[in-house]
């Protein structure tokens, strides 16, 4: 069983059966039970950072700040609309009505940054009817 080191400095971890004398001189020894715990808890959506010893610990990772939930909603809102690219189409059999409801809630989508709690809280706009309708008939047809 090899021996698992920790560099504080690096933020990262070392084995010396592999790394062998390419090990930062910061480095400490931890037990693999730590290693794994350290392992479980990055995979859990935590950090891996160094104490004030140098020793490695888990924290959470900071919640995301306003750019980043405005570029995540953003994404999304891109999806949603071009979701509904195809019923614009002009050989598309949808209804005058349909029509206007799906220009509607891609309008609304557009609009979402507009909103006053934007990206903290956001009103995300219902698919029109006619949309997951033919969302349905297109899932059932393609089994």
């Amino acid at each position: 069983m090899s021996i698992m080191l920790y560099s504080a400095q690096a933020g990262g971890f070392y084995d010396r059966e592999i790394h062998g004398d390419a090990i930062p001189t910061d480095a400490i020894e931890i037990t693999t039970a730590e290693h794994v715990a350290l392992l479980t808890g990055q995979s859990a959506g935590q950090r891996i950072e160094a104490d004030e010893h140098g020793h490695p610990v888990l924290r959470d990772a900071p919640a995301p700040d306003d750019n980043a939930l405005a570029d995540a909603a953003r994404a999304r809102r891109d999806a949603l609309i071009a979701a509904t690219d195809y019923l614009l189409m002009p050989d598309y059999p949808v209804s005058a009505g349909q029509l206007a409801e799906v220009r509607a809630y891609r309008q609304a989508l557009r609009d979402l940054p507009l909103q006053p709690a934007f990206p903290q809280a956001i009103d995300w706009p219902a698919l029109p009817a006619g949309y997951v309708a033919d969302e349905a008939a297109a899932q059932a047809s393609a089994i």
